[in-house]
């Protein structure tokens, strides 16, 4: 299952640095080896691995007990991987990328995106 990069930024991130943290509204069915692309039907960029991270929620329930549960500022920590200068930029594309559907989240799955060495090396 592919995963998509809509934001430049993040993308950008990835490709320089080989990890990039990202927020996503829908948790995957699965992680391990992946690869990504940045529209429906585009071509292959890199594989990667993805990891699941935690739950990000901005209210105190949460539905899910298998997962570590994060709060919106405890996103702080991984601002740096995100390809984002601040956590209120990271967010504000987040929302700005999901309010084109119609709706905001309150709520994110957070991922760790690698990517594969023989990816990086080919990028080289």
């Amino acid at each position: 299952m592919v995963i998509y990069f809509k934001s430049e930024k993040a993308l950008r991130h990835l490709l320089k640095n080989g990890i990039v943290y990202t927020l996503r509204e829908q948790r995957r069915k699965r992680n391990g080896k992946d690869w990504i692309t940045t529209q429906k039907g585009g071509s292959k960029i890199a594989d990667v691995i993805i990891k699941e991270v935690a739950f990000v929620n901005m209210v105190n329930d949460s539905p899910y007990n298998d997962v570590k549960v994060i709060t919106w500022d405890e996103l702080n920590s991984y601002v740096r991987n995100s390809g984002f200068s601040s956590l209120s930029e990271w967010i504000a594309e987040y929302w700005t990328l999901h309010k084109k559907r119609g709706r905001i989240p309150t709520f994110a799955w957070l991922y760790e995106v690698k990517l594969e060495a023989d990816s990086l090396a080919n990028k080289k």
